[in-house]
């Protein structure tokens, strides 16, 4: 029976597009365009980069993340967290993005995917390095019979002394 239920499901998805390419965040304009923050305070680079992620359900408590975040002994560790499902409100100071990496000492870059409300819903990348060469990809839009919307993906490369390390986050 349930073989059947995922079967109807499958059925009635629909992929309407391909997608768009990697587009370089200045590039982006208008409602969508994304936030990204200065460099973060210079610090050594470590041996082993921890790297977390956390689909934050729409980030409204911004102060309840970054004490969690804080307080767990396993997330205060992390170098790169990766946030999905996070917005942003004009009527707001600043993205939710960040300001939760104001209150951790990181940097950020929050790529809107959608408008929603009257703010924009997207996904983002917090880091206590640097991060370079922000790119933004609209993914294919599936048009299926629960919770059709538009996606993106983000890529960046966190700047490591000499190295980079690209991470992208969906």
């Amino acid at each position: 029976m349930r073989a059947l239920a995922l079967l109807v499901l499958v059925a009635c998805t629909d992929v309407r597009d391909q997608g768009g390419p990697w587009e370089p965040a200045a590039e982006i304009t208008g409602e969508l365009a994304p936030d990204l923050g200065p460099p973060p305070v210079e610090r050594a680079v470590p041996a082993t980069l921890r790297v977390a992620t956390w689909n934050v359900h729409f980030g409204k408590d911004t102060d309840g993340i970054a004490a969690n975040i804080a307080a767990s002994p396993v997330l205060s560790t992390a170098d790169v967290i990766l946030m999905q499902e996070i917005e942003a409100y004009p009527e707001e100071a600043g993205t939710r993005a960040s300001r939760i990496a104001a209150q951790l000492g990181m940097t950020w870059f929050y790529a809107p995917a959608r408008v929603e409300w009257n703010g924009t819903h997207g996904i983002a990348i917090l880091s206590r390095f640097p991060l370079e060469t922000p790119l933004v990809k609209q993914l294919p839009y599936i048009d299926q019979a629960w919770n059709s919307r538009e996606r993106n993906a983000q890529a960046v490369e966190v700047v490591l002394g000499e190295a980079r390390v690209r991470i992208v986050n969906i």
